[in-house]
């Protein structure tokens, strides 16, 4: 992907809003693709940006491939790049260690093996400029494989929202703790993600971030391009999906989300995974999982159709197998 010609703020240019904003970037075991990450952030160092690599406890050359890039940088851009190293965490933990290394207003979250676009510095920080009293921006994203397309900027389209859900009703795309950007009082008084959590780590986030304020989504142009062809095997991601279910059951029941919007936003991902988990062979642990609090949750969304076709899986596999697999498999939750 070629960069556009960048041109530095003197002295004279009005301090870029993107001077207030940290890059977060958690890095495990991505030293094939951290260089194309970091590259493409370019215009964001050149805007004032910040950017904070944190190794999570990498066991290949991640970090020494940081340190080369930042060792290429002009003198004024190295500066504005700090590497951070930390024992394996998590990827929750390895993004509150970046937050913490940070003093800027603004917090970016970046994922090490994505792509920003070369109008993306550009756009969020027309966007955060804008922002008023907002207190997280959302970016759009597009899937690829291999090369980049050569994707065309499109007009900058963006909406407000008054908290989490709404925005994300209205948001056509994939949104992750990669793609979005948070302000750094909001972040510490949520208490920033959980550490140890291999999955759901981001949405629980989100789900406590409705309420806090308004949200504000960019639609257009497309902001990261976010890699396909580095997808983990099949029962590693479904069991991350497993752990991230477990976990909303339990902070629900906690009482942790208090947006009256989280709960039928669990029912509409229990009803879709649950399915897909019995689908793809691991019955057992949607079952567990409707045992832990996925039943109750679901009837009190009224999505009882779901939970008869849950409970009558295993049965319906045998009449109907192409619209109904189904296997038992291991169980991927305790």
């Amino acid at each position: 992907m070629q960069s556009q010609p960048l041109r530095p703020f003197t002295d004279n240019t009005p301090e870029p809003a993107l001077a207030r904003a940290s890059i977060v970037i958690p890095v495990y075991n991505r030293e094939r693709m951290l260089a194309d990450c970091l590259n493409s952030l370019q215009p964001a160092l050149m805007a004032g940006a910040e950017v904070i690599v944190v190794d999570d406890g990498s066991t290949d050359g991640s970090r020494e491939a940081a340190a080369r890039f930042r060792d290429g940088l002009a003198p004024n851009l190295a500066a504005r790049m700090q590497l951070v190293a930390q024992e394996n965490g998590g990827p929750g933990a390895a993004r509150n260690t970046g937050v913490a290394s940070s003093t800027r207003d603004w917090i970016v979250f970046v994922d090490s093996d994505d792509l920003w676009l070369p109008w993306s510095a550009e756009t969020l920080g027309d966007t955060l400029a804008a922002a008023g009293d907002a207190v997280a921006v959302f970016f759009s994203t597009r899937g690829f494989s291999g090369t980049v397309p050569g994707w065309i900027r499109t007009a900058p389209r963006t909406s407000s929202h008054p908290g989490f859900f709404p925005m994300r009703d209205q948001m056509n795309g994939l949104i992750g703790s990669g793609y979005f950007a948070i302000r750094r009082a909001t972040f510490d008084r949520l208490g920033g993600f959980l550490p140890k959590i291999l999955g759901g780590e981001d949405t629980d986030l989100f789900y406590r971030l409705d309420g806090q304020g308004k949200v504000v989504a960019i639609h257009e142009p497309v902001m990261v391009a976010a890699r396909e062809d580095n997808a983990d095997s099949l029962t590693k991601s479904m069991k991350a999906v497993a752990q991230g279910l477990a976990l909303l059951l339990k902070r629900q029941r906690a009482g942790s989300y208090p947006s009256p919007a989280a709960r039928p936003a669990l029912a509409d991902a229990l009803q879709f995974w649950l399915r897909s988990l019995c689908n793809e062979g691991y019955g057992r642990t949607a079952f567990t999982l409707l045992a832990q609090g996925g039943l109750g949750v679901l009837l009190a969304e009224g999505r009882y159709s779901a939970v008869a076709k849950l409970l009558l899986h295993p049965a319906l596999s045998l009449i109907r197998p192409a619209n109904y697999k189904f296997g038992w498999g291991p169980r991927l939750v305790s």
